[in-house]
């Protein structure tokens, strides 16, 4: 079986490559030996083998507590005045 020609049509953000096998369109995965000769099968395998979510977010019933151990049940906002810094304090 003759060797995969690499074909200069890459895209770096897609997760897989581009070649041709006996004429026919080959599409290998970057991150592991997978490939297949239809684009959206090795599309799929990339993202749902490969790609992890960004941002995995915090649950909205996730409690917030204070030094002490008390539970925050309401945050209150007040602007501080532009004209006049608050010092920082370093230890």
């Amino acid at each position: 079986m003759p060797a995969p020609t690499v074909n200069t049509n890459t895209n770096e953000d897609k997760g897989y490559e581009e070649s041709t096998w006996k004429g026919h369109p080959q599409f290998k995965c970057k991150y592991c030996p997978f490939d297949s000769l239809d684009e959206g099968i090795t599309r799929d395998h990339v993202f749902s083998v490969h790609v992890r979510p960004a941002v995995t977010q915090r649950p909205l019933d996730a409690s917030l507590f204070d030094s002490s151990g008390a539970q925050i049940k309401t945050i209150e906002v007040t602007p501080t005045p532009t004209h006049k810094p608050v010092p920082l304090k370093r230890k």
